[in-house]
């Protein structure tokens, strides 16, 4: 998928590492509100080595609306705008927010759907880091 710096990202890049896999749409509502708490988890958990990255579907949303999103919110981790949906389909997303926490051995430990309150999202990463 590009990213929306234009960059290739691949998930096998991220292999030995845990990561935080947010799937999201510039117009939902839920994802706005959860912003804030996702970026207090990039701030806390990327120096213990865990990988941010959110993934921008482009139903009903473009380019540049998913950019001013990321902006607004200021997500400096990898983003990617999933122009054909595929990695929405590969990851079975249908509504959004939706996190999926992936340990280092590269399996889903979680899967969460919604809004979460931020001690959630905190112990799934922590049980992936083996805390």
């Amino acid at each position: 998928p590009e990213g929306l710096t234009d960059r290739e990202f691949t998930f096998s890049s991220t292999r030995g590492s845990v990561v935080f896999l947010d799937f999201a749409f510039s117009w939902c509502p839920h994802c706005n509100n959860m912003a804030p708490i996702i970026k207090r988890l990039y701030q806390e958990y990327s120096q213990k080595g865990v990988i941010f990255v959110t993934v921008m579907g482009s139903s009903g949303s473009s380019p540049s609306a998913s950019a001013s999103f990321l902006s607004r919110h200021g997500v400096s981790w990898t983003a990617l705008y999933d122009e054909r949906m595929s990695v929405f389909s590969l990851y079975g997303v249908t509504g959004t927010p939706t996190y999926f926490v992936i340990d280092s051995d590269g399996r889903i430990v979680t899967k969460l759907i919604g809004e979460q309150p931020y001690d959630t999202l905190k112990s799934a990463i922590e049980q992936a880091l083996g805390g």
